[in-house]
């Protein structure tokens, strides 16, 4: 992959003829601590050093490469986004993407909050129930098990390939029958009166496993 990311910025900056590339920002979906990739769950990574992987393909490029969280550069744009249009900057801003996992970044005046470990405002491996489904990270009911686009179409009753291939086709049906107001095989396999609850939500009459011990779940979601 980095040898991947590297042709395009080499194809980039030799596009751009003659203007100076100042820096090479690469924005990825897992957590970012000091300056390298602590956990991506997504791409089966942990503690790796992207930019220099990148960097040594690019010997001929001299400027720095920087590997970022992406929930928290596009949090950035959209809240710089808002002074362009002439609407006054929040406090605080609490950005939660789901296209490809629940992730998330928390910009308190303007400026990302970290927290101790890099993971602040990344609520996607928060477990919500431990009855629920496995997750990639090793623990069970994730909130991203429940709010990934997978698993609410599934529970929508939308079969994988609907209006075409890849998750954009699906996420559209989705939002075609929101819209309808459509709510799917989730609700109407529930009594009426039955508030609406993610699939991976164990009913209050359901069977629970005793609750594991603080040190098989670590407060960011993960088995420690």
């Amino acid at each position: 992959m980095a040898g991947g990311i590297a042709q395009v910025v080499a194809k980039t900056a030799e596009r751009a003829g003659g203007a100076h590339l100042g820096i090479v920002v690469i924005a990825v979906p897992g957590a970012v601590i000091d300056g390298k990739i602590g956990h991506a769950i997504g791409l089966g990574w942990r503690t790796t050093d992207l930019a220099a992987l990148v960097a040594a393909h690019l010997p001929h490029i001299d400027c720095p490469v920087e590997v970022v969280n992406e929930a928290n550069t596009t949090a950035l744009a959209e809240y710089h986004a808002l002074a362009a249009q002439g609407v006054e900057h929040p406090g605080t801003v609490v950005y939660t993407p789901a296209h490809a996992g629940v992730g998330g970044c928390l910009l308190i005046g303007g400026r990302v909050h970290l927290g101790s470990h890099g993971m602040a405002g990344e609520i996607g491996h928060v477990p919500v129930s431990l009855d629920g489904p496995p997750c990639r990270c090793g623990a069970r009911g994730c909130l991203n098990t429940c709010l990934h686009l997978r698993a609410l179409t599934r529970a929508a009753g939308i079969p994988e390939g609907t209006g075409g291939p890849g998750p954009a086709a699906a996420r559209a049906e989705l939002d075609r029958r929101l819209r309808a107001g459509d709510s799917g095989p989730a609700r109407h396999s529930t009594p009426p009166d039955t508030p609406w609850a993610p699939p991976c939500w164990p009913s209050p009459a359901s069977p629970t496993r005793e609750r594991p011990s603080s040190a098989a779940i670590s407060p960011t979601g993960l088995r420690g």
